[in-house]
Protein backbone atom coordinates (compact mmCIF):
# COMPACT_ATOMS: atom_id res chain seq x y z
CA UNK A 1 0.00 0.00 0.00
CA UNK A 2 1.41 3.43 -0.95
CA UNK A 3 0.20 6.61 0.74
CA UNK A 4 0.97 9.91 -0.97
CA UNK A 5 0.85 13.13 1.07
CA UNK A 6 2.01 16.38 -0.52
CA UNK A 7 4.11 14.57 -3.14
CA UNK A 8 5.81 12.40 -0.52
CA UNK A 9 5.44 8.64 -0.91
CA UNK A 10 5.30 6.48 2.21
CA UNK A 11 5.46 2.71 2.02
CA UNK A 12 3.54 0.89 4.73
CA UNK A 13 5.39 -2.37 5.30
CA UNK A 14 3.31 -4.14 7.94
CA UNK A 15 0.11 -3.74 9.86
CA UNK A 16 -0.08 -5.41 13.27
CA UNK A 17 -3.38 -6.03 15.02
CA UNK A 18 -3.36 -6.75 18.73
CA UNK A 19 -6.58 -8.74 18.46
CA UNK A 20 -8.78 -10.26 15.81
CA UNK A 21 -11.17 -7.33 16.12
CA UNK A 22 -9.80 -3.99 14.96
CA UNK A 23 -11.11 -1.39 17.41
CA UNK A 24 -9.17 1.56 15.99
CA UNK A 25 -11.30 4.65 15.52
CA UNK A 26 -10.27 5.57 11.97
CA UNK A 27 -12.04 8.95 12.01
CA UNK A 28 -10.17 10.11 15.14
CA UNK A 29 -6.87 8.82 13.75
CA UNK A 30 -7.48 10.67 10.48
CA UNK A 31 -8.31 13.89 12.35
CA UNK A 32 -5.20 13.52 14.51
CA UNK A 33 -3.03 12.94 11.44
CA UNK A 34 -4.44 16.05 9.76
CA UNK A 35 -3.72 18.19 12.85
CA UNK A 36 -0.19 16.77 13.09
CA UNK A 37 0.41 17.47 9.39
CA UNK A 38 -0.84 21.04 9.84
CA UNK A 39 1.42 21.68 12.86
CA UNK A 40 4.42 20.09 11.17
CA UNK A 41 3.76 22.17 8.06
CA UNK A 42 3.62 25.38 10.09
CA UNK A 43 6.44 24.78 12.60
CA UNK A 44 8.75 22.42 10.69
CA UNK A 45 9.14 18.75 9.98
CA UNK A 46 8.92 16.35 12.96
CA UNK A 47 7.77 19.07 15.38
CA UNK A 48 4.91 16.78 16.40
CA UNK A 49 5.45 13.01 16.21
CA UNK A 50 3.92 9.87 17.71
CA UNK A 51 5.63 8.74 20.92
CA UNK A 52 6.57 5.39 19.36
CA UNK A 53 8.12 7.06 16.33
CA UNK A 54 11.90 6.90 16.13
CA UNK A 55 13.70 10.18 16.63
CA UNK A 56 17.28 11.27 16.18
CA UNK A 57 19.83 10.02 18.66
CA UNK A 58 21.42 13.38 19.45
CA UNK A 59 20.96 12.82 23.18
CA UNK A 60 23.15 10.69 25.42
CA UNK A 61 22.01 8.85 28.56
CA UNK A 62 23.40 9.94 31.92
CA UNK A 63 25.67 7.06 32.83
CA UNK A 64 26.59 8.49 36.22
CA UNK A 65 23.11 7.52 37.46
CA UNK A 66 23.14 3.92 36.27
CA UNK A 67 23.30 0.95 38.61
CA UNK A 68 26.59 -0.91 38.89
CA UNK A 69 26.73 -3.99 36.70
CA UNK A 70 29.27 -6.00 38.69
CA UNK A 71 27.42 -9.22 37.82
CA UNK A 72 28.30 -8.80 34.14
CA UNK A 73 31.43 -6.63 34.10
CA UNK A 74 34.62 -7.50 36.01
CA UNK A 75 35.68 -3.84 36.07
CA UNK A 76 32.60 -2.93 38.14
CA UNK A 77 33.08 -5.69 40.71
CA UNK A 78 33.48 -4.30 44.25
CA UNK A 79 37.07 -4.45 45.47
CA UNK A 80 38.11 -5.22 49.02
CA UNK A 81 41.54 -5.13 50.63
CA UNK A 82 42.54 -7.74 53.19
CA UNK A 83 45.27 -6.81 55.67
Amino acid sequence: MILVIENLAWLIATVKLSSIFDTTDRAKLKDLSEVMDCLNGKFGRDTVVFAAQKTSHDWQPKFERRSPNFTTDWRDMPKIQLD
